[in-house]
């Protein structure tokens, strides 16, 4: 979520949310090519909620994309709606990095226990 301009950033209540990304910065699909009208832009809205599962703790990752289409500068923006694969590509990229955690984890567990200097994460 580095590369997404930030408006909300709040940790303890687990909410993120970005400033509206226009322009250039704007997803691309890379299978297909897609243009978009000058006035698309969207914000998206993470929000992460704590809770258990059977006798594991767990957090529930809810991803928002709310797209709109300003036609004009006089006129309120009306709202589009969204594909999906961003939102898809941004759980993906969750998922992997939490997947890295747990296997640098376990690496640094078994290199305790030989007595060998833990690796170190990036």
């Amino acid at each position: 979520m580095i590369r997404y301009p930030q408006k909300v950033d709040n940790t303890e209540a687990g909410i993120f949310e970005t400033d509206y990304i226009k322009g250039e910065a704007r997803f691309k699909p890379p299978h297909k090519t897609t243009v978009y009208s000058p006035g698309y832009r969207y914000r998206i809205l993470v929000r992460l909620v704590r809770g258990r599962t059977e006798d594991r703790p767990a957090i529930k990752v809810q991803l928002t994309k709310k797209p709109e289409v300003v036609r004009d500068f006089f006129s309120d923006a009306a709202p589009a709606t969204s594909d999906g694969l961003e939102e898809q590509v941004i759980l993906y990229r969750i998922g992997r990095e939490l997947q890295l955690a747990r296997a640098i984890a376990r690496a640094n567990e078994k290199a305790n226990k030989k007595g060998v200097a833990p690796a170190a994460p990036k």
